[in-house]
C-alpha cells in the first residue's frame, strides 16, 4: 500500500473534489492545462499551439503519446513494446475502473513527494 493511503483515499479527496463537481469534462480538462502550464513553465497559449497538431489524431493516440511522454518522464526513455509487455503483464486482468483508480492514487503519490 502507497505511503500516503489516506491522503490520497475518496474519503480524505471529497473536499476538495466536491468543488470540482459543477465542471463540465471540458472545464476539468481546462484546470489540467493550467495545472500542467504551470509544472511545465509554458503559458496556456504555448500548450495551445503545441496541443494544436495533436487534434487530427484520435483519442488513441494522444493516449498513447500521453504514455510515452509520462513513460519518459519516470524512466528517462520513451517505452518499447517488449518492456511495456514486461511491466504491465501483471496488470493486464485490472478492469479499465481499477486502472483509472489506481492512476489517481500514483498521481496523488507522485503530487506529495514532488511538491512544488
Amino acid at each position: 500500500m502507497p505511503r500516503n493511503a489516506n491522503i490520497c483515499s475518496p474519503d480524505n479527496m471529497k473536499p476538495y473534489i466536491k468543488c470540482l463537481q459543477c465542471y463540465s469534462t471540458t472545464e476539468l480538462k481546462a484546470a489540467l492545462v493550467v495545472a500542467l502550464a504551470e509544472l511545465s513553465g509554458a503559458t496556456y497559449q504555448e500548450l495551445y499551439d503545441c496541443g494544436a497538431c495533436w487534434n487530427c489524431v484520435s483519442d488513441s493516440e494522444r493516449l498513447q503519446a500521453f504514455v510515452a511522454f509520462v513513460w519518459y518522464a519516470a524512466f528517462g526513455e520513451f517505452p518499447d513494446a517488449a518492456t511495456i509487455n514486461e511491466d504491465i503483464r501483471c496488470l493486464r486482468c485490472y478492469s479499465e475502473s481499477q486502472l483509472d483508480s489506481a492512476i489517481v492514487c500514483g498521481w496523488c503519490e507522485y503530487a506529495q513527494t514532488n511538491p512544488q
